[in-house]
C-alpha cells in the first residue's frame, strides 16, 4: 500500500497549518474605523435610532427649553422631518423599515409620522396618555399600514395598538401589566417558522418574559404563565441578530449591570421559550472602569460601548466561553485574549458616548455622543485576524464549542483556498483526536495536507471504511479541479483503482449479510458507473481485479457495463451458464463486428446448448446482412454429438443446421456438402443419404472419392452404387449392386451402362464423319 502511495505521486505541496496558518496575523491598520457623518443640527443628541438608512434624533436646542425631532435620510441627504417639540421628549421609536416613526413625550402625549408620505407629526388621542418606554413592531408584516403594534410604558404595561391607512389608529388596548416596579425596555414580536404561532419577548428590570400562542396577540397575553428569566440588576436591555427581515433572529444578548446573558434562538416550531445555549459574558472591568452604555451584536461580534471607549469582542452569541474546567466566569485576562478592537474615545467625539445602535435592514452599526454621530465599518484586515483568532480557539483542548469555532473560521475563509485549507486541515485533525473518522475524511479531502500522511493515520488506525470515505471524497475534491493534465488523469486513475479494490474487500465482508451485501454493492455499483462515464477506470486492470478478488456476478456486471461482450461469454461459459452466454449472443451480438465471438464459442456451445446454438446461426443466416461463414463453424459442428441435446430432442442438429444451409439456402460450399454427407453416412439409415446421392447425381458439389471412401468404410454398398456410377464405373456398380442382393437396381445400373455406352459409340462416330467432312470426303458430306 506504501508503494501505491509513491505510485500516485500527488503533487500539491504539504502545509504544516500549526506554523503556517499563523502567518495570517493583523495586517497593518486597524479592524474597525469610526466614521463620522455629517448631520447639520445644532443642540445635544439626547436619543438616536436607526432604521433602513434613515436617522433618527431627538436633540436639545441650546438655549431654549425646546425638543427638535428630525429626521434624516443618509441616502438622499435630506430630513423629511424637523420639528419642534414645547413638552420634553422622552423617546421616539422607527420601525424597522424607516416608515413608520412615533414621538413620545413625558407629558403622556404621543404624535404620529408616516415617513413615505412627508406627513407631519400629527397627535394621536387614541395612544395617549402613556410614556412610551419601547415598542413592539411586527417585521413580518409589510407596514404600509402599520398593522398591529405593541407599547410598553414606564410603568411596566403592555398595550396593543392598531393603525390603519384609511381609518388611522384604533384605541389601545391593555394587554398585561409585567408587575414590575420599572419600565418595559424592550419589546419584539416574533414568528415562528410554523403553525402561525406568534412570540412576544418583553425585558423589565431583571426579569426577560416570553409569551408564546397566536395567531392573534389576544391568545398570546392570554397565557399568564410566561417563560422567564432573571438576572441581577436594575434595567436591561435586549438586543437580537437576525441575517435579513424576512428572517427570525438566530442570537440574542441581553444585558444588565451583572453581565450579558446570550445565547441563540430557535423558532422552528412552537416552544415555550425559543432561547437556547444560554451563557452569561461578565464585564471586563480592565478595559472601562465606566459601567456599561449599550452594546449590540453581530453574527461573531458583541459590540460593547463604555463612555469612554469602544469594545469589540470576537464572540459568535451562543457559544460558551467557559473553559473545560467548568469555572462560571472567564478572567478578565481571557476575556482582554478575546477583544479583537478597543478604541477608547478621542476629543474629537465631543465628550462620551450615549449609545450603539443596528440598521437591521443594512447591518450598520452607529454610535452617537452628545455632540457625533459616528458609523462603525469593518475594514479589509478583518477577516484576516478574525477567523485566525477563531481557529486559535477551535485549537485549544481546554475550549468548548471547538467544532463550532472551526466552522465560523472556515466560513470567514470562503473564497481564500489556502485559509480554507489551513483550517480543514485542523479540523480533520480535530475529528481524528475525537474519534470522529468519517467526518476526518470529509474534510481531510479538500486540504492540502500531504496525501501520504493522511493515509497512513488510517491504515494505522485500522479505519479502513474511513479510508474508502477519504478516497471518494478526494476523488470529487479532484475531480472539481482536474483539467486536461495526463499527470492528475493517472493520479484518478490509480485512486480509482484503489477504491475499487477496497469495495471489494467491503463486499467479501458483507458475505451472509444479505441486507449489508446489497447497500455495499449499491454504493460500488454507483462507484463504478459514473466514474466509467468519465474515463477514470482502467478497464483491464479493474477487470483482472474482479476476477481475482470478486464474486464471479461483479466481474460480470462489469464487462456487462463495458459491453466486452467476449469477457461476458466468457465469464457465463466458465460458470456453466450457457443459457446465459446464448442470450447474449443472439441479443447482443447480431453483426459483423461480433463474428469472432461466434466462431470462438460455438465449439463449447454446441455441447451443452445445441439447439439455441443452431437456431442463433439460422437467425443470423436468415436476416438481413449475413454474417457468418458456415465453413467456419464446422470444428463445432465436428464437436457435436445427438447426446448432447436437451430432454425429449432426437433430431441431429448438426445435419439440421447443414440440411437447412444446403436444401432451403442453395449453399453451394464443397466442405459444407461433404460434411452433411459424412453426417448422412454415419446414420444407420441410409434414407437420407441415398436421397442426397440422387438430388445431386448429375452435378454433385460434393468430392466423389471422398463420398466413395467414406460410403465403403461406413458399408453404404447401396449408396456406393451411385457413386460408382457417378464415376463411370459401372461394372463396379454392377458387382456392388448384385452384392446387396438387388437385382432391380444391378438391371438399372446395367441399363444405365448400356445407354452409356451406345450413346458414347454414337458420339464417337459423329465426331469421325465431322473430321471427314472437314477433311472433303462426298459420301461423309452427304450423310
Amino acid at each position: 500500500k506504501l508503494q501505491f502511495l509513491y505510485f500516485i505521486g500527488y503533487t500539491m505541496a504539504d502545509w504544516d497549518y500549526e506554523e503556517d496558518h499563523m502567518q495570517y496575523g493583523v495586517s497593518e491598520g486597524e479592524m474597525f474605523q469610526l466614521e463620522e457623518i455629517e448631520i447639520p443640527f445644532e443642540g445635544t443628541i439626547r436619543q438616536l435610532t436607526v432604521c433602513n438608512d434613515t436617522l433618527a434624533l431627538i436633540v436639545d436646542e441650546p438655549n431654549k427649553k425646546k425638543w427638535r425631532v428630525i429626521v434624516y435620510n443618509l441616502t438622499t441627504l435630506k430630513k423629511p422631518l424637523s420639528k419642534t417639540m414645547d413638552d420634553n421628549v422622552h423617546k421616539i421609536f422607527m420601525d424597522a423599515r424607516g416608515v413608520h416613526l412615533i414621538i413620545s413625550l413625558n407629558s403622556g402625549d404621543n404624535y404620529y409620522v408616516n415617513l413615505h408620505k412627508d406627513e407631519k407629526a400629527s397627535k394621536c388621542s387614541q395612544i395617549s396618555g402613556i410614556v412610551i418606554e419601547s415598542v413592539g413592531w411586527d417585521n413580518s408584516d409589510n407596514q404600509v399600514c402599520g398593522g398591529s403594534i405593541l407599547l410598553g410604558d414606564v410603568n411596566g404595561c403592555i398595550y396593543e395598538v392598531k393603525h390603519d391607512a384609511k381609518t388611522g389608529w384604533k384605541p389601545k388596548k391593555q394587554m398585561t401589566a409585567l408587575n414590575v416596579d420599572s419600565p418595559v425596555t424592550s419589546l419584539h414580536i416574533e414568528k415562528f417558522e410554523a403553525g402561525g404561532h406568534l412570540l412576544v419577548i418583553a425585558t423589565a428590570s431583571s426579569r426577560l418574559f416570553q409569551y408564546v400562542g397566536g395567531p392573534t396577540l389576544d391568545a398570546v397575553f392570554a397565557n399568564d404563565t410566561p417563560s422567564l428569566r432573571e438576572m441581577p440588576g436594575t434595567h436591561s436591555d435586549l438586543r437580537m441578530y437576525r441575517k435579513s427581515i424576512n428572517e427570525p433572529p438566530i442570537v440574542f444578548a441581553w444585558s444588565t449591570k451583572a453581565g450579558i446573558m446570550h445565547g441563540k434562538m430557535n423558532f422552528s416550531k412552537r416552544q415555550d421559550t425559543v432561547l437556547t445555549s444560554e451563557t452569561v459574558l461578565s464585564f471586563d472591568t480592565t478595559m472601562s472602569e465606566s459601567p456599561l452604555k449599550g452594546l449590540t451584536i453581530s453574527e461573531h461580534h458583541f459590540f460593547l460601548l463604555y463612555a469612554d471607549r469602544i469594545q469589540v469582542i470576537a464572540q459568535p452569541p451562543g457559544l460558551s466561553w467557559v473553559a473545560s474546567n467548568s469555572r462560571e466566569k472567564l478572567q478578565p485576562h481571557e476575556i482582554k485574549q478575546r477583544t479583537v478592537w478597543s478604541k477608547p474615545f478621542s476629543a474629537g467625539f465631543h465628550n462620551e458616548g450615549r449609545n450603539i445602535v443596528q440598521d437591521v435592514i443594512t447591518g450598520k452599526t452607529y454610535i452617537y455622543s452628545t455632540k457625533s454621530v459616528h458609523e462603525l465599518y469593518d475594514t479589509n484586515s478583518n477577516n484576516n485576524v478574525t477567523w485566525k483568532s477563531f481557529l486559535e480557539r477551535a485549537m485549544d483542548p481546554k475550549e468548548r464549542d471547538r467544532e463550532t469555532y472551526f466552522q465560523i473560521a472556515a466560513d470567514l475563509c470562503k473564497g481564500e483556498p489556502e485559509k480554507t485549507a489551513c483550517v480543514n486541515s485542523a479540523l480533520g485533525d480535530f475529528y481524528f483526536e475525537v474519534e470522529e473518522y468519517g467526518q476526518a475524511a470529509r474534510v481531510y479531502s479538500t486540504t492540502t495536507k500531504s496525501f501520504e500522511e493522511i493515509v497512513i493515520k488510517f491504515i494505522k488506525n485500522n479505519k479502513m471504511d474511513e479510508l474508502l470515505g477519504f478516497l471518494l471524497y478526494r476523488l470529487k475534491f479532484m475531480e472539481s479541479r482536474i483539467q486536461t493534465r495526463l499527470q492528475e488523469r493517472s493520479q484518478l486513475c490509480c485512486l480509482c483503482t484503489w477504491v475499487t479494490q477496497l469495495y471489494l474487500v467491503q463486499l467479501n465482508d458483507a458475505m451472509g449479510d444479505e441486507e449489508k451485501y446489497e447497500e455495499v454493492q449499491y454504493e460500488f455499483h454507483t462507484f463504478i458507473e459514473y466514474y466509467l462515464d468519465l474515463n477514470f477506470l482502467d478497464k483491464s486492470t479493474i477487470c483482472d481485479l474482479l476476477a481475482s478478488l470478486a464474486n464471479p456476478e461483479e466481474l460480470l456486471y462489469f464487462v456487462e457495463l463495458l459491453k466486452d461482450y467476449r469477457r461476458v461469454i466468457a465469464q457465463h461459459v466458465t460458470h456453466g451458464e450457457y443459457e446465459s452466454a446464448m442470450s447474449i449472443l443472439t441479443e447482443h451480438c447480431f453483426s459483423e463486428q461480433y463474428d469472432e465471438l461466434w466462431y470462438q464459442f460455438s465449439p463449447r456451445l454446441i455441447q451443452h446448448a445445441p439447439v439455441a446454438l443452431v437456431t442463433g446461426w439460422m437467425r443470423v443466416e436468415h436476416g438481413k446482412r449475413p454474417f457468418l461463414k458456415p465453413p467456419r463453424l464446422i470444428p463445432a459442428l465436428i464437436k457435436y454429438h445427438v447426446k448432447y441435446n436437451p430432454p425429449g430432442v432426437t433430431k441431429n442438429q448438426a445435419i439440421r443446421y447443414l440440411q437447412w444451409l444446403v436444401d432451403d439456402q442453395g449453399n453451394k460450399d464443397k466442405a459444407i456438402h461433404n460434411m452433411l454427407l459424412s453426417l448422412y453416412a454415419k446414420q444407420n439409415d441410409d434414407t437420407d443419404l441415398l436421397r442426397f446421392l440422387q438430388e445431386h447425381m448429375d452435378n454433385p458439389i460434393y468430392d466423389l472419392k471422398y463420398a466413395l471412401r467414406l460410403c465403403l468404410t461406413e458399408e453404404k454398398h447401396r449408396a456406393c452404387v451411385h457413386i460408382y456410377s457417378a464415376l463411370q464405373l459401372y461394372e463396379d456398380a454392377v458387382r456392388f449392386a448384385l452384392a446387396t442382393g438387388d437385382t432391380k437396381l444391378a438391371k438399372m445400373v446395367w441399363l444405365h451402362c448400356k445407354v452409356h455406352t451406345h450413346c458414347r459409340l454414337l458420339k464417337s462416330q459423329m465426331r469421325t464423319m465431322r473430321t471427314r467432312r472437314d477433311s472433303g470426303c462426298v459420301s461423309c458430306s452427304i450423310l
